[in-house]
């Protein structure tokens, strides 16, 4: 009688800790909507988290499409980035996870054909060739009217900038601005480069600098009439 009473309760307490750990996974996600600004459809994307120390990591992508899975702490500078993986049509987005988690993400369409060429241009050099990718996505910023769109290629072009350097954290939060600015690590490391390659050695990334840094034959492709 004892023994069965005790297989009860360790069964019991089994099913407890089960549960608890059941809710508690099911409270640290955080679902996120990402969708299409016009329509409302939903829109697949990568996803990946900038920390306010400037660490860069990638969290996975939408799944399903249009629904992503938030399970870190959103503490305060902690940036979302959304890349479509269909990136001719969708400019991407860079939005603090808090905002994300009260209002979801709302994707633009990309109108302009150049921008389009552009946008595909960055995502394909990412992994590839950061210093194309990092340049690309600073001429795209250049191009763009809406704020937010501004801020998130130009925080694109620093993180890939930072890895074309091999710099860990390259960019920091900064509370003053509530967005990211280059790290200090960052900006020595292109003062170095900018000395090696006979530039003015400010430390400040301006486009003479990235597109120093970008393959001269990916950018002549780029731009050449079709």
């Amino acid at each position: 009688m004892k023994l069965r009473r005790h297989i009860q309760l360790v069964v019991y307490e089994s099913l407890a800790i089960l549960l608890a750990n059941v809710v508690a996974q099911a409270q640290s996600i955080h679902p996120i909507a990402v969708t299409d600004a016009d329509t409302s459809q939903p829109v697949a994307c990568l996803v990946n988290g900038i920390q306010p120390d400037g660490k860069s990591l990638s969290l996975g992508k939408t799944d399903p499409p249009g629904q992503f899975k938030f399970t870190g702490n959103c503490v305060d500078g902690y940036a979302l980035q959304f890349i479509p993986e269909n990136g001719s049509i969708y400019y991407q987005a860079s939005v603090f996870c808090k905002e994300a988690l009260s209002n979801g993400v709302k994707l633009k369409r990309i109108p302009m054909p150049e921008s389009a060429k552009l946008n595909v241009a960055i995502a394909k050099e990412v992994d590839l060739d950061p210093g194309s990718a990092a340049f690309f996505s600073n001429l795209l910023a250049t191009k763009l009217s809406s704020e937010a769109e501004v801020h998130s290629y130009k925080i694109t072009a620093l993180v890939q900038w930072g890895k074309f350097l091999n710099v860990t954290k390259s960019v920091v939060y900064d509370g003053k601005v509530a967005w990211f600015e280059p790290s200090d690590d960052l900006a020595k490391a292109t003062k170095a480069f900018q000395s090696a390659k006979g530039l003015n050695a400010t430390g400040i990334i301006d486009s003479m600098t990235l597109k120093s840094g970008a393959d001269p034959t990916k950018i002549e492709q780029l731009f050449k009439k079709q």
